[in-house]
């Protein structure tokens, strides 16, 4: 059993000089590790190039903490690591930081029973592992020991408070980075700015084509545990947005959702803002769809006199209400027109 406080062991200074470099060294320490987590300010395409299969390769849990500090960050990077996730998503996951601030850089690799951490100056970047001018201290230390579990600590506290990347974030971050960016000392950039910045999705409407209209029922609420992944997944509850179980696979940003509430007997019109495969199976499945109410509507109660009124146009029936399914234009708009969505 290991001794919980021994001390961490000095096993080297890497100051990438010559042979003596940070890309062999975690080239190294990855070969034949059980977990990984990465904390770096800056990763770019090719850094990130130099490590990613020997990443993917871990036989275990991999993180890559990352921001947008300074602009330096690639976006070609981080759809590199968006594809390494959805390639692996059972065991690959990668996060921005949401302090504008965040400038750490440190390594943490398990293997067997032993916990390497290389903490210093060198980002995840071509220069940042092979060239001159980096300094970075490489400590072992018994995994199970309570100086792993303060490495430990500090990576989980930063992970816990990043959200996680999405197609929507880089395509934010990309829009909104200056051109020419990729060297130090520029402002930081919050998540907040990156995304207001730039320009707003592409939706149905922002093309020039009307929205598409769906029907869905809410018939209960969200689990504990499906909430509890979503929160990991995604920013929707930090922003309020709703959710939904996404049943009809072919959902996308801008469609509009007629949205029937059974548990809370409401009805409401709903924009489609995100949507998210887990990795793995919730209790409320693993497809969901994060939705705001469409401007200038209004939730409305789903009385006897509202189905009435449905049932008496032809619209709707109560059993229809049931099923999910995609709506012409023509219906949707009648159906919302009875539903009184929209003041006149």
């Amino acid at each position: 059993m290991s001794n919980p406080d021994v001390r961490p062991r000095l096993i080297g200074l890497i100051d990438n000089a010559g042979p003596n470099n940070l890309l062999a060294f975690l080239a190294d320490a990855l070969d034949g590790a059980c977990a990984a987590d990465l904390a770096a300010a800056f990763v770019t395409r090719r850094g990130l190039d130099a490590l990613l299969q020997r990443l993917l390769a871990v036989d275990g849990r991999v993180r890559v903490l990352t921001g947008f500090y300074g602009w330096v960050t690639e976006p070609a990077a981080l759809r590199a690591l968006l594809d390494g996730e959805r390639r692996h998503p059972k065991h690959f996951r990668s996060r921005i930081a949401i302090d504008p601030r965040f400038h750490c850089k440190a390594y943490l690799i398990t293997r067997g029973t032993t916990l390497t951490a290389v903490v210093g100056s060198s980002n995840l970047t071509g220069d940042g592992l092979t060239e001159t001018g980096e300094l970075n201290a490489a400590f072992a230390v018994p995994a199970r020991s309570s100086k792993a579990l303060m490495f430990r600590q500090f990576f989980e506290a930063a992970w816990a408070s990043a959200v996680p990347l999405s197609a929507t974030l880089i395509d934010a971050y990309a829009e909104a980075r200056p051109a020419g960016s990729g060297e130090p000392g520029v402002v930081p950039i919050t998540l907040d700015a990156a995304l207001t910045s730039a320009k707003a999705p592409a939706t149905h409407a922002s093309r020039g084509r009307r929205p598409r209209y769906f029907r869905m029922t809410v018939h209960g609420f969200m689990s504990a545990r499906t909430e509890r992944a979503l929160r990991e997944e995604t920013s929707w509850s930090r922003r309020k947005w709703g959710m939904v179980t996404a049943r009809l696979p072919s959902l996308s940003i801008g469609d509009r959702i007629i949205l029937f509430d059974k548990t809370c007997g409401w009805s409401q019109l709903v924009e489609v803002r995100d949507w998210t495969r887990t990795p793995m199976r919730t209790p409320d499945g693993r497809n969901f769809a994060a939705h705001t109410p469409v401007a200038g509507s209004h939730r409305r109660k789903l009385t006897a006199t509202a189905w009435a009124a449905i049932r008496q146009k032809g619209l709707l029936t109560k059993w229809d209400a049931e099923r999910d399914c995609r709506m012409s234009v023509v219906n949707a708009e009648r159906l919302i027109k009875a539903l009184r969505f929209l003041k006149a």
